[in-house]
């Protein structure tokens, strides 16, 4: 219910870092304005603090379009997930980078419905922009429960995105609050269950990637760094697992790539990682990866 970091400005997208791209606001309901960021593709970017209307006519170009949706902490001016845009920039993407009601500047609070309601709402909103077949969903941390949620819902109206991208997946919010740092002191007391995650499942808070993901028949991938301490590494590969085993004839592969120990890209790093951008270029160009 915080938003954090406080006194940050994120209507100006160059004090971050990104000076070729825009900020904008859109209401997706009575009462809740979202603050979204349109970073270029590197072969667009001709002028600095381009103009919403000129970045907006841009997204109707032929080059792919990440809806970036990203984890439960911080804005979307994170350090880590300004990296990511960088990089998916130099790849010559456009990238959508949203904070969800209750988030940075966005207006509202938070619950499992309004953010999925915001996810849907930009998705929507860049359909009637740029070509379905041209949006990849692409979720961290949190944000990969709202990404399959999102794909899942997409799906089953009939529609399909282009891709579907999992950072440090969950596998659903409380398998993985019982496994995260903060509740180690309290793990094994007799009332961590019924104070901490019947509460979780009380306010309806479940992001369930592993049912989820079962109706999501585009192209997939799952990247995750063996030395997660936030988002075990079983969690990732429990989710692929899950993936395979519910993948039916007129769904597309699902891939998953592990990210060895002893790399230091941890649950927000990835970013870091030299064959990143490689592995997603190949899988954005043909549903594939590049093997290590």
């Amino acid at each position: 219910m915080v938003a954090w970091p406080p006194f940050i400005d994120l209507s100006m997208p160059e004090l971050h870092g990104l000076p070729a791209a825009c900020a904008f606001y859109l209401e997706s309901e009575p009462g809740v304005t979202l603050g979204v960021w349109h970073i270029l593709p590197k072969n667009l970017a001709k002028e600095s603090k381009p103009s919403e209307d000129y970045c907006e006519l841009l997204l109707g170009d032929s080059q792919p379009v990440i809806l970036y949706l990203h984890g439960n902490a911080g804005t979307r001016a994170g350090y880590h997930r300004v990296q990511i845009y960088k990089m998916l920039s130099d790849l010559n993407f456009h990238v959508i980078a949203l904070d969800y009601r209750g988030f940075g500047d966005s207006t509202g609070s938070p619950t499992e419905k309004g953010i999925s309601d915001d996810a849907m709402y930009i998705y929507r909103w860049l359909e009637e922009r740029a070509d379905e077949s041209k949006i990849i969903i692409w979720g961290h941390s949190l944000g990969t429960g709202v990404a399959t949620q999102l794909t899942k819902q997409i799906c089953d109206s009939g529609g399909c995105p282009a891709r579907l991208v999992l950072e440090a997946p969950i596998t659903s919010i409380m398998e993985v609050a019982s496994e995260h740092p903060l509740s180690m002191p309290y793990k094994y007391l007799p009332f961590f269950t019924p104070i901490f995650l019947d509460a979780i499942a009380k306010h309806g808070a479940s992001f369930n990637n592993t049912e989820n993901i079962a109706s999501v028949r585009c192209p997939t991938i799952i990247l995750h760094a063996k030395d997660d301490p936030i988002v075990p590494f079983k969690f990732g590969e429990k989710l692929f697992q899950a993936a395979e085993k519910s993948r039916h004839s007129e769904s597309e592969p699902v891939h998953f790539v592990a990210f060895e120990d002893g790399r230091g890209y941890y649950h927000k790093h990835l970013h870091l990682a030299p064959e990143l951008p490689a592995i997603i270029e190949k899988f954005v160009k043909d549903g594939g990866y590049v093997r290590r």
